[in-house]
């Protein structure tokens, strides 16, 4: 009698493992794009013999203060959503958690984007650089974790042991 071999199932979809891998390399490249951006901006600015144009750098300033003040929290509101199992100390299962941390990443990242380009549009870097700033700084703190995969706290009522999941 001859032994015939099985062929090895693969797990389907991602794995917690995975998914914060990906994470992490999608989170860095979203990193460096905005410094890049920057650069060229500074480049642009330090070269170009244009005049600033003040009247249209209030006005993308005013565009982009209203979509971070609308998509910051729509994008938590969304990710939460994708995160609800961890409210209820569950696993988050992968997909989920990727999704809903880019889509977060990607609010914060266009927001930048959008101050930067205002910044090369008015020829100043007065007042758009401020959202960029923000965009940055609120990108920065948001870097994967994955507890709300690996370790999930979120149900707990003891203020010690809960963690914001990111």
């Amino acid at each position: 009698m001859t032994s015939v071999p099985h062929p090895v199932e693969k797990p389907v979809g991602l794995t917690p493992g995975a998914a914060l891998r990906y994470a992490w390399w999608i989170w860095f490249g979203l990193l460096f794009l905005p410094a890049f951006v920057f650069i060229g901006v500074v480049y642009a600015l330090n070269f170009g013999h244009q005049p600033t144009r003040p009247t249209m750098g209030s006005t993308w300033f005013l565009i982009n203060m209203a979509y971070l003040a609308i998509g910051i929290p729509a994008g938590f509101f969304f990710r939460s959503r994708m995160f609800h199992r961890y409210y209820d100390s569950q696993p988050v299962p992968p997909n989920r958690y990727l999704l809903g941390a880019v889509t977060v990443w990607t609010i914060l990242e266009i927001g930048g984007l959008l101050s930067l380009a205002g910044v090369w549009y008015a020829r100043s870097f007065t007042p758009n650089i401020i959202p960029a700033l923000v965009a940055f700084v609120f990108y920065v703190t948001q870097f994967p974790k994955g507890t709300a995969m690996f370790r999930p706290t979120g149900g707990s009522d003891d203020p010690e042991t809960y963690e914001e999941p990111r």
